[in-house]
């Protein structure tokens, strides 16, 4: 497991973490619904929007708006978040109230425009957890 922070460029969802797109309620929805257990939070810093992102189990990831992307841990959130951010696009950018989540006794499920359209794996075990933890 790896266990120190790597630093890489990361140009397009990092700018859009400058302009603050990232702290978009529907793409905090669309992320949540795609990756359970990920945290997702940030602040605007001299004039820039700096995003943080952990998963609570020993991976994180920090933008701050200059094109760098600093990860720690096995997985690499911040490629995730990216390719979560493509997929968010391809939907058509959804604002936050075309979100809905039925609950029945059998669990939750995130949806898109219609009941009938799951979003994710919210509800479903967690894609990344090892077994027996």
């Amino acid at each position: 497991m790896t266990r120190d922070w790597r630093t890489r460029h990361a140009a397009l969802l990092d700018r859009l973490t400058a302009q603050g797109h990232v702290a978009n309620l529907g793409f905090a929805l669309y992320a949540y619904a795609h990756l359970p257990g990920v945290r997702l939070a940030g602040k605007r810093r001299g004039g820039s929007y700096h995003a943080w992102v952990d998963d609570g189990r020993g991976s994180a990831a920090q933008a701050d708006g200059s094109g760098h992307v600093w990860e720690y841990g096995p997985r690499a959130l911040w490629e995730e978040l990216e390719k979560l951010w493509g997929l968010y696009r391809e939907a058509g950018a959804p604002e936050a109230s075309a979100f809905g989540l039925s609950v029945t006794a059998r669990g939750q499920r995130v949806w898109l425009r219609d009941p009938g359209v799951p979003v994710g794996t919210a509800g479903a075990p967690h894609p990344h957890r090892v077994p027996g933890t």
